[in-house]
Order: C-alpha cells, then sequence, then structure tokens
C-alpha cells in the first residue's frame, strides 16, 4: 500500500477522483452527513459539486475565483500544496486548462451549428417528440450519412460534457429569439455557476 506524501499530489488525486473535501459554502453539508438518511446522500453531491467545480476550471470564469487570483499572483500557496518552486507549473496548468476549455467549446459551437454534435434534449414537446421519432441521440458527436447517422455519447466524457452540452444547446438554439430559450439557459447556467465557491 502506498501512502501519498506530497500535498499538492494528493490535492490533484481528490480533484481527479472527485472526492475533494467541501469548502467556502458548501462546506456546511460535511456536518449533514453526520444526520440519519444523510450519510447516503452525501457523498453524490460531493461529487456532484467536484465535477461542476473541476468543469468551472475548464473556462474562462476561473480567472473570478480567488484560487486563480492566489495562483497567478503567487499567495496562499500552502492552501493549494504548492511549493514556490512548483509555482510556474501550477500558473501554466491552469492557464492550459483554461485554454483546453476555450478549445473544446469552440469546436462545440462550430460542430453544433453544422449538425455533428447534439446537445439537450429541446424544451418544446413536439421538438422533443420529433427527435425521437428520427432517432436523434441528446449529448452526442453525430457521425455517418444523414440517411445512416451513428451517435457517440459524451455523457461520460468528464469534465468537458458540460462544457460539450452547455455549448451545442446553446449553438443549436441561437435561431430562437424569443425569451423562453435564453431564460431557460440562463437559469440553467446561473444555478450551475451559484454551486461554485468563487
Amino acid at each position: 500500500m502506498w501512502v501519498v506524501s506530497d500535498r499538492a499530489a494528493a490535492i490533484a488525486g481528490d480533484e481527479t477522483a472527485l472526492t475533494k473535501p467541501l469548502s467556502g459554502n458548501m462546506k456546511g453539508l460535511e456536518s449533514l452527513s453526520q444526520l440519519t438518511g444523510f450519510k447516503y446522500f452525501f457523498p453524490f453531491v460531493r461529487t456532484s459539486y467536484n465535477a461542476l467545480r473541476l468543469t468551472f476550471a475548464h473556462t474562462e470564469l476561473e480567472r473570478f475565483t480567488r484560487r486563480y487570483d492566489d495562483i497567478m499572483n503567487g499567495k496562499n500557496l500552502d492552501a493549494y500544496g504548492i511549493r514556490p518552486e512548483d509555482l510556474a507549473g501550477a500558473q501554466a496548468l491552469m492557464r492550459g486548462r483554461m485554454t483546453a476549455g476555450n478549445a473544446i467549446g469552440g469546436l462545440a459551437y462550430y460542430l453544433a451549428l453544422n449538425g455533428k454534435i447534439t446537445g439537450d434534449m429541446p424544451f418544446d414537446r413536439e421538438e422533443r417528440e420529433q427527435w425521437k421519432s428520427n432517432q436523434i441521440q441528446p449529448n452526442s458527436f453525430k457521425f455517418g450519412t444523414e440517411e445512416k447517422p451513428v451517435y457517440v455519447s459524451y455523457r461520460n466524457l468528464e469534465p468537458f460534457n458540460t462544457i460539450l452540452s452547455v455549448t451545442s444547446t446553446f449553438a443549436t438554439n441561437t435561431h430562437l429569439l424569443g425569451e423562453d430559450e435564453r431564460d431557460n439557459m440562463t437559469q440553467k447556467i446561473a444555478f450551475m455557476l451559484s454551486l461554485i465557491h468563487i
């Protein structure tokens, strides 16, 4: 049995496994896990929060977090397990994640406009029924011909599945200028961002 003694490696491992302890506003949920019934629910909250936080780290919105400010300015490095000699690598990793998220978001937007990726199921009931009758799979890449398409799901492609889904859903619905679609997307994005400790 191996024990990880390097704090930065342990934090990175917890982040990758989506088991990082909660912090900030979400830390209060840790105490709820002691109550009867909550101990079965709590592991899912931690995993979901960590998945959203990891996705958030791959977007430009990361620039507005305390973590970004600390690492880019070399402050509070102990909180992240970063040694001063490893600061340049941590900064490069942060920039690289954001660039990868930007590239994937841009690619998803382009693919969605060309019908090569699908987002969430349409909100409109008639459109949903049309998708079902045409066997269009939500949250998937589309390969093959129009007559015989093959869909490959990206739902398990963490942490990029959220970026792909939000971007492709937004791109697919850009032709709709009504308030309902815009408000629905805005509410989803606002809810996701409200869970992130900034």
